[in-house]
């Protein structure tokens, strides 16, 4: 609510927005130990509820809301069903548009900006532009500004690669046992960024983990 209120907006869940997938606390991949905090059917109905108030509350700031939800290494399952439940729950919204395809990669064109979002677990930034090149070929044509959002680092880090920008970002948990003993030190914070059809980026606003807890 800091920033203008704009026609559209896009909500993207970068993935792991759970960080366990289901009540083992594995992740399915490698079976590694995660800590989570309560019962995981506890920690399902928390992570619905934040996620359908933020939709509802975009609702009174924009006239449209998109909506992308990507999978992650550590909830590749549960973030499908997160999908599937934010589009029946606004099944009869006209505003919000619920992407559920449930693809790894997933694509927004929007006047002269194309972006590509991925978790990033599987991707290197150095094959990304090219992924975008050839996968969106007449968006790329028609589009002067291009972006990779990725996630999975929780960190911030910004780079440019074949006029390409490619960005991933903080997330707003705490580290758990595994990062805090690999001395990981990334701050937590939240992003809105702000692009103007013709022109690109022209404004992002941020909200840090401390704000919320003050």
């Amino acid at each position: 609510r800091r920033g203008a209120p704009s026609k559209e907006c896009l909500i993207l869940n970068l993935g792991d927005y759970y960080h366990s997938d289901d009540p083992s606390n594995k992740t399915r991949r490698h079976g590694f130990n995660l800590d989570v905090d309560g019962d995981w059917f506890e920690i399902l109905k928390v992570g619905r509820d934040v996620f359908l108030a933020l939709i509802a509350e975009a609702l009174d700031h924009h006239e449209i809301v998109n909506v992308k939800c990507l999978i992650g290494n550590h909830d590749d399952l549960s973030s499908l069903f997160l999908t599937l439940l934010v589009d029946v729950h606004f099944k009869d919204e006209p505003r919000v548009r619920v992407d559920v395809s449930g693809a790894p990669f997933q694509w927004f064109e929007w006047g002269k900006n194309l972006f590509g979002f991925t978790h990033g677990q599987d991707a290197k930034p150095a094959m990304l532009p090219q992924k975008m090149a050839n996968a969106q070929r007449e968006a790329w044509g028609r589009t002067l500004h291009r972006y990779w959002l990725v996630g999975h680092v929780h960190h911030v880090r910004r780079v440019e690669i074949g006029g390409v920008l490619i960005e991933s970002f903080r997330t707003l948990a705490p580290r758990d046992g595994y990062h805090e003993s690999h001395g990981y030190l990334a701050g937590r914070d939240l992003t809105r960024i702000v692009y103007h059809r013709e022109h690109g980026e022209i404004s992002r606003e941020t909200v840090s983990a401390h704000m919320l807890l003050a």
